[in-house]
């Protein structure tokens, strides 16, 4: 078995508490959120970028246009004109470092360098606007310190790396700028209703009945709580937004896990697999997708029996493949961090239904 790196909990903790606003509607201070989507090349390459900015933390993917699988990129902001970032593939291993410059506005050139630095490529980037969705964001946080002083004096060494003995809650929400789209009205509903897990009467009151699920359990120790969407894909069909999320009750050890919704951007609903794949095909999929998880993950120490392999609802649409994720624990032990598989779309384009939002994206 292949223990997975968990990247985004390096980056993670290096963003807890910030504030952060929309870049283009408001700001406070230095901290600003943004989402960009760019066309460009390596060398001579065509790609195509997605890019989440938080605070200083940069996020997303990137894709050759002709192979259209795509790669995830971590990494930093230092300063408002340089970004640093590594390069990872679906296996997770590390396969890239970029360095974009920016020139004007969102237009950037730098270079792409392998990880042992033998092999170098100019890139440049520029943005998109045409038939791409705009999104906006907003933060929303809470501090309980009404157990400070109790847990202080019940302080332990699983505590030690806390900030505060508070319990903090921090939560960023993309919304889709709707420009009059009904369907983008419904897709940033549906979003809240997804992430709150109800069927909320209002944003404030998605976010309020997320709040009380960590506040109002009766758990008297501090814990710290942060969601922040890091990869979306905006694609002409569908709009895919990935969540990572970390909650550290000071236990053992923190635990994280990545979350997606795909939306379709004719309705703006919730896609689910059922609307994907043609009925009477999930045991060939888990198939296709146990081969290809042990292909890239390793076959042993995994928490199924060889032929029993399922996939689950937490997918992520990309325009070379779907991509399953799984919390840790969920399929292996921790130690396997929060283990993935991508499919290509040719390999399983026999089993999608024709007016699927995904049906005419993968080569025949």
């Amino acid at each position: 078995m292949k223990v997975i790196r968990p990247v985004f909990v390096l980056i993670i903790r290096s963003i807890l508490f910030c504030f952060i606003l929309p870049l283009n509607v408001l700001s406070a201070g230095d901290s600003q959120s943004e989402y960009h989507k760019y066309r460009g090349t390596i060398g001579t390459a065509a790609i195509t970028m997605n890019l989440t900015r938080i605070d200083s933390a940069i996020y997303g993917d990137y894709y050759f246009n002709n192979i259209r699988i795509p790669l995830d990129i971590y990494g930093k902001l230092i300063d408002n004109n340089h970004f640093e970032l590594e390069e990872f593939d679906s296996k997770n291993d590390q396969t890239g470092i970029l360095t974009l410059n920016r020139l004007t506005g969102e237009m950037f050139l730098g270079s792409w360098k392998s990880p042992n630095s033998t092999k170098s490529l100019p890139v440049n980037l520029y943005p998109l606007s045409d038939s791409v969705v705009k999104v906006q964001f907003k933060h929303f946080q809470k501090e309980d310190c009404a157990q400070a002083e109790k847990n202080k004096f019940n302080f332990t060494e699983d505590m030690s790396y806390s900030d505060t003995m508070c319990s903090t809650f921090d939560l960023v929400v993309p919304q889709f700028i709707t420009s009059n789209n009904p369907a983008l009205v419904l897709t940033n509903h549906s979003l809240l209703d997804s992430l709150c897990g109800c069927k909320a009467l209002s944003e404030q009151n998605a976010i309020d009945q997320l709040m009380g699920r960590y506040f109002d359990s009766g758990n008297d120790g501090p814990f710290e709580f942060t969601r922040y969407p890091i990869m979306f894909s905006n694609e002409r069909n569908y709009v895919s937004i990935c969540f990572s999320s970390a909650e550290n009750y000071f236990g053992a050890h923190l635990m994280y896990y990545y979350q997606s919704y795909n939306f379709s951007s004719l309705t703006g609903k919730l896609i689910s697999l059922n609307d994907l794949f043609i009925p009477g095909t999930r045991a060939e999929l888990n198939r296709i997708a146990e081969r290809e998880f042990v292909a890239a993950n390793g076959a042993e120490d995994w928490f199924f029996d060889p032929g029993k392999f399922e996939v689950n609802e937490n997918f992520r649409l990309t325009p070379g493949g779907i991509r399953f994720d799984f919390d840790p624990y969920e399929i292996g032990p921790f130690s396997a961090g929060a283990p993935s598989v991508f499919i290509k779309y040719s390999t399983i384009f026999h089993l999608l239904k024709k007016d699927s939002p995904i049906f005419g994206l993968p080569p025949r």
